[in-house]
């Protein structure tokens, strides 16, 4: 389980090592969340202090925003 808070002023690239998600990076720029590539698989709006939760469970990927 991954908690990521986002900070508008910020950004980060973050690559999961292991399980569902190995290679995969996440990028929080602007307020906004994207999991995967250029082409990305999930893109959500957050809001300042407002957090994300990733959770494995067999083999998929649960995201509650």
């Amino acid at each position: 389980m991954a908690y990521l808070m986002v900070n508008p002023k910020s950004s980060w690239k973050i690559r999961f090592l292991g399980h569902v998600l190995q290679g995969r990076e996440v990028w929080l720029n602007e307020g906004n969340l994207s999991l995967g590539e250029k082409g990305c698989d999930i893109c959500i709006p957050l809001a300042i202090n407002e957090k994300i939760i990733l959770r494995e469970q067999a083999d998929s990927l649960f995201v509650d925003a």
